[in-house]
């Protein structure tokens, strides 16, 4: 179950997660190790790999007077690989953490998946490639998934499935190279847009088991806004809201929205349609009542579509 809270964020810092309410699993939000597993024939579960940095490397909020983000991680957890943090995890398990303790062996070979930077839509190629760090050559059955993931880390429907048998020679590495189509994946993305691969496999000469795995956050198209006028207290100015659909689907019953506070109040559109490829234009009239600096906020929303949105900032004046 999920939870954020209220918590001491001291408490969580110091490992003392037997305060309330939720120290205990905010405590395991920046401290958690990803440990992966094979199941055996038998049912039991072994475990093959710990990966101990990749959760909890940030916790980011709002920056204060501005856009940016600000890394509150220091105040929830002393430095990864510190004495501190050592001390902090041994007080954790006294109130009852548990925590992989094993140490698997690691693999001579390597797997090394790709940081991309794709759109929601897009074609793209995603390459795997597998490290040979041993001096002899190196046999691998490889079992390759990616699927749609919910921000919780639930996987939901898989659109690639490729089991490869790679042979690298010694001190070499192979590349996997394989072809995602957005008509694969655009029907089945939630929200946030997240695809999630895995690779795992079996090493012939060894009997090791290697395993990776990413997470791709799509990047959704932006909405533009542009504002036009005096910039004055109960003087009229224009908002325009322009969008391009960049697939070659339509996106149906499509909501479009926008307000700023102090100078628009909610105002919202409806288009039953907007075809692959076409672009609209949204022209709204509204009148500031307030000075000071502010933005004007737009988004854009549909089923085939989420987190669509822009921005524009305005300072009025007296």
């Amino acid at each position: 179950m999920y939870r954020c809270g209220p918590a001491s964020v001291l408490a969580i810092k110091h490992g003392e997660i037997c305060f309330p309410f939720d120290a205990a699993f905010v405590f395991a939000e920046v401290n958690s190790d990803v440990v992966f597993y094979s199941r055996k024939n038998d049912g039991t579960m072994e475990p093959v790999k710990v990966n101990q940095t990749h959760v909890g490397r940030m916790v980011l909020t709002k920056a204060a007077g501005s856009e940016g983000r600000r890394d509150l991680i220091d105040q929830y957890k002393f430095p990864e690989g510190s004495p501190e943090e050592r001390t902090v995890l041994e007080k954790a398990e006294e109130f009852g953490c548990k925590r992989e303790k094993s140490t698997p062996a690691v693999a001579d070979v390597d797997v090394v998946l790709p940081t991309l930077e794709i759109g929601v839509g897009d074609d793209f190629e995603f390459s795997v490639e597998f490290v040979n760090c041993s001096d002899q050559k190196r046999t691998v059955d490889a079992y390759i998934s990616g699927s749609v993931v919910y921000y919780t880390g639930v996987s939901g429907k898989e659109f690639l499935l490729k089991t490869p048998t790679v042979t690298i020679q010694a001190q070499k590495s192979v590349k996997e190279l394989m072809t995602v189509e957005s008509r694969n994946y655009m029907d089945h993305l939630v929200e946030q847009a997240n695809l999630h691969f895995i690779v795992t496999g079996k090493i012939r000469e060894t009997g090791r088991i290697v395993t990776a795995m990413k997470v791709i956050t799509l990047h959704n198209p932006k909405l533009t806004v542009e504002l036009t006028g005096s910039g004055k207290v109960n003087e009229e100015m224009m908002a325009t809201v322009q969008f391009t659909n960049p697939f070659s689907i339509n996106l149906e019953s499509v909501y479009l929205r926008m307000e700023g506070p102090g100078v628009m109040e909610p105002k919202s559109r409806y288009y039953s349609l907007i075809p692959g490829g076409s672009s609209l234009t949204w022209t709204e009239p509204f009148i500031p009542q307030r000075a000071g600096k502010t933005r004007l906020i737009a988004t854009l929303d549909c089923s085939g579509l989420r987190q669509v949105c822009g921005q524009a900032s305005i300072t009025i004046d007296l």
